[in-house]
């Protein structure tokens, strides 16, 4: 195995918590806000399945990019739509809402650590991330977290698990995909999308899920990033 120098991350759910339970004061706060007839609860599970559909149908070769902040407000358009009484403009207060609060997760306890423990052992830490440009830099702001390069689909106009987004970072860096390493908590985003270009591949399985058969295996499985010290140093 070629040694690794490139450390590629992902940022939710592997460097910063976002866990469904974090959406509810959100659309908590939408609803009262709003003054909408119906529970955050209930407009959540409105909302959630539109914006599934939209994670799915993305990666279709004649489907436009479209950043998550316009995609969230699409999903609340349609919801909205069959409620009465809906105030102008809600749609785009709903959606900045859940943008304000995906940009202000928390990071996870020994996150920014292993990122500086690693860093300091010479390795080169990047981040690849499907998120949109704002939200990134006030995570990355907010944690201190120190990164080589940053790169997320709405700067490159491709989601994971695409190559685009993976070459995007060779093609800019320089690099070759066999001295990198991808870590990430989705094993069809981060494990199946960096096998695509070559790229070996940690996976942060944080809640002991089971591997998907149909999708390639990860050359390591994490319980948390810690793991990556033992592995690397």
């Amino acid at each position: 195995m070629v040694e690794k120098k490139v450390l590629i991350f992902d940022m939710y759910e592997t460097l910063v918590i976002n866990t469904t339970e974090l959406w509810t004061p959100t659309f908590n706060s939408i609803v009262n806000e709003l003054g909408l007839h119906v529970s955050g609860k209930s407009l959540w599970d409105l909302w959630k399945p539109l914006e599934v559909t939209f994670r799915e149908e993305r990666y279709g070769p004649d489907y436009p990019f479209k950043s998550y902040r316009q995609a969230w407000t699409e999903c609340f358009e349609k919801v909205f739509n069959d409620m009465e009484d809906v105030k102008e403009g809600a749609s785009d207060y709903a959606a900045e809402m859940c943008v304000e609060g995906w940009s202000t997760r928390d990071a996870y306890p020994e996150s920014k650590k292993v990122l500086d423990v690693l860093k300091e052992h010479g390795f080169l830490i990047v981040l690849l991330s499907n998120a949109d440009i704002d939200s990134i830099e006030n995570l990355i702001k907010l944690h201190k977290f120190d990164f080589d390069f940053v790169a997320c689909s709405e700067k490159i106009q491709s989601y994971k698990p695409e190559e685009t987004a993976y070459n995007y970072v060779l093609q800019n860096m320089g690099i070759s995909p066999e001295s990198c390493l991808y870590i990430g908590d989705s094993q069809h985003d981060d494990v199946f999308g960096s096998n695509r270009v070559g790229m070996d591949s940690a996976w942060v399985n944080r809640y002991n899920n089971p591997l998907d058969p149909d999708l390639p295996k990860p050359q390591y499985i994490l319980k948390n990033l810690e793991d990556l010290i033992q592995i690397l140093l």
